[in-house]
């Protein structure tokens, strides 16, 4: 079969995608909860405080919000996982004295939780970087099995809820965590507290790789886990995701046939950087063709033109000369056979024009702006920049790229650099001494450009 895709989704509120499921999409739903499977808002939380599970209803983070959409499962592991029909319902529950954690086998490493949260006193077994594998492998994580979806996210009204329509739809949840970044406790140095979180975020998606594999699951939905509140470097967060999906998602046990990553963010530019990064993770692991994008606005050409972009502000960082923008440097560039990439915004719309002087004969090249072009002057030859540029490149064996400004290196390169520019295959020392205007446009606007 073909690979798994891994398909990146912006703008989503995981409660609302979670109601749109159907139980024939046998789908695996990933939760960012705490150690103790519960979304208790903070330390202090405790989970017999009478109105977690309500809170859950108006808290726009993405763990309450697919957690109240499923209440029964939240209700179970909220007041009901120590049930024995034997014993005092009073104990059926969670509460400040006892409750689910799923670090209780690696306690020597991640110390004992608060209400869930990692609650570290300085006092813990350093772990090293060969033991995070064995350490993360030991650490569990929640799964409800065939779960009523009740509620969903209302489209009217932020914050409010609304009642599907029966029959409700069945769908396997996991959930998972991290450690807080912004209150972990006492941490002995920052390179512990790196390796912890990889620890937990490791198994925080192979947990979830794997319980929807055990499950026959053919649809897993993963969400960025402890990159919010958190705080968890974003960088770790798709490390881990990006070496699970290696991992699971073509495993000969598996029957997934796509995987979501739902993200908050709405903004193209995030979704793309974000596949970006992880197109770059799983390319080492010979997938970087797994990832996708669900927006038709985000396409492989925006993320290979930020990766250019990137490429060619970080030249300008270097400031060695093997870049040059502006028309001047650029064409001088173009002349000398340096270029290596030519760089253009997709929407310079620019003219190249070989005039001639009416007294000498004399011809000059100028690049004009077609509503700046002046009628009196003789021109003998009009070209479309970017006509001309294919043109020349070609010639030259160097390759033209056409970019946009939507994403944030673009418009860096549009207003900063005029929208023109290239890398060059080897360092060159421009001297502009002569050019006064050298990096803007050149216009038509006197008899002096044919002194």
């Amino acid at each position: 079969r073909s690979a798994v895709p891994l398909i990146i989704m912006g703008d989503v509120d995981i409660g609302r995608l979670q109601a749109d499921l159907k139980t024939e999409d046998q789908a695996m739903v990933q939760i960012a909860s705490n150690f103790n499977c519960l979304e208790v808002p903070s330390r202090s939380s405790s989970p017999c405080t009478g109105n977690l599970v309500e809170g859950y209803a108006t808290d726009s983070t993405q763990g309450p919000a697919a957690s109240f959409g499923v209440p029964a499962a939240s209700l179970f592991r909220a007041h009901f996982p120590f049930h024995l029909a034997q014993t005092d319902p009073c104990k059926w529950g969670q509460t400040s004295e006892h409750q689910v954690e799923l670090l209780s086998d690696v306690r020597d490493y991640f110390g004992t939780c608060i209400n869930g949260k990692v609650t570290l006193t300085g006092g813990e077994h350093p772990l090293s970087i060969d033991s995070v594998a064995d350490v993360s492998a030991a650490i569990r994580v929640g799964v409800h099995a065939d779960a009523q979806v009740v509620f969903g996210r209302s489209r009217r009204a932020a914050g409010e809820l609304c009642l599907l329509p029966e029959p409700f739809a069945l769908v396997d949840q996991v959930l998972v965590a991290s450690v807080n970044w912004n209150d972990a406790g006492q941490c002995a140095s920052h390179e512990q507290l790196e390796r912890l979180t990889r620890a937990a975020l490791q198994a925080s998606y192979d947990g979830a790789y794997l319980a929807a594999i055990s499950r026959g699951r053919r649809m897993l939905l993963l969400t960025l886990v402890g990159a919010g509140v958190f705080g968890n470097p974003r960088g770790i967060v798709l490390g881990e995701l990006a070496a699970a999906h290696a991992r699971w998602a073509d495993h000969p046990a598996s029957t997934l046939r796509e995987v979501h990553l739902c993200l908050f963010e709405k903004e193209d530019e995030v979704v793309a950087e974000v596949g970006a990064a992880l197109r770059q993770l799983l390319d080492g692991h010979g997938r970087a063709s797994a990832v996708q994008w669900a927006s038709q606005a985000i396409t492989s050409r925006l993320v290979d033109e930020k990766h250019l972009l990137a490429k060619f502000l970080h030249e300008v960082a270097q400031n060695i000369g093997k870049y040059c923008f502006g028309m001047q440097q650029t064409c001088k560039a173009m002349q000398m056979g340096v270029v290596d990439t030519l760089i253009c915004w997709d929407q310079l719309n620019i003219d190249r024009l070989v005039v001639r002087h009416p007294d000498t004969g004399k011809e000059k090249v100028l690049f004009v702006a077609p509503e700046e072009r002046d009628e009196a002057v003789d021109v003998v030859e009009v070209q479309a920049l970017r006509a001309w540029a294919q043109a020349s490149c070609e010639q030259l064996g160097a390759t033209l790229a056409m970019v946009s400004d939507r994403s944030r290196e673009g418009k860096q390169f549009c207003r900063g650099f005029f929208g023109f520019g290239a890398l060059l295959r080897n360092p060159v020392d421009f001297d502009c001494s002569d050019d006064s205007d050298a990096n803007s446009i050149c216009s038509i606007d006197s008899d002096e450009d044919f002194a």
